[in-house]
């Protein structure tokens, strides 16, 4: 397996992304929390692209605070590691699919693997922000591309209502 390039969060020995975007990448995930390191490796060889992730992971000595992104790009074939014991990791496996088929896989599939790596790092700090719950919806709205619309009524609204109700109770008891 590949070794840790200097910025500790992008690797690229397939050399698909430009220089200055593996700096703005590195400088995006010195801000984050978990940072999310990504290789991108043309062939895993004869490991299967799990068993390459869990070679790099041990190798690279990651921990509980960090999440890894393989992306195989002559295999066509990517892997998401964390460590299960993570505090990130019930929120992520909720909504595993979800990062995967909203903010992965289209521009990996599409070969755009610069667009893959920040649309995937946004997509992890949306769900871990609790913008999304593990059914898709975005904070409790239907999510429709850029679009969103809200389905219920908000926290102060309610408490309004309540208090409303309240009063209204209380002017009839007098």
């Amino acid at each position: 397996p590949v070794s840790r390039d200097g910025s500790l969060y992008l690797t690229d020995k397939a050399g698909v992304i430009s220089d200055s975007e593996e700096i703005r990448f590195a400088a995006l995930q010195r801000e984050l929390s978990p940072r999310l390191s990504v290789a991108i490796v043309n062939s895993t060889g004869k490991m299967s692209t799990a068993q390459y992730c869990e070679t790099l992971w041990n190798n690279w000595r990651l921990g509980t605070s960090d999440l890894l992104l393989l992306m195989v790009t002559g295999e066509e074939d990517y892997y998401f590691g964390y460590d299960y014991s993570s505090i990130f990791a019930e929120v992520l496996d909720a909504n595993f699919d979800l990062l995967m088929e909203r903010y992965l896989e289209p521009d990996f599939a599409a070969r755009d693997y610069e667009s893959a790596i920040f649309a995937f790092s946004d997509g992890i700090q949306a769900v871990l922000s609790g913008a999304y719950f593990d059914n898709g919806t975005l904070n409790g709205d239907e999510y429709y591309g850029e679009y969103s619309y809200s389905t219920g009524i908000s926290g102060f609204g309610l408490l309004i209502v309540i208090l409303f109700v309240v009063l209204f109770i209380a002017v009839i008891a007098a």
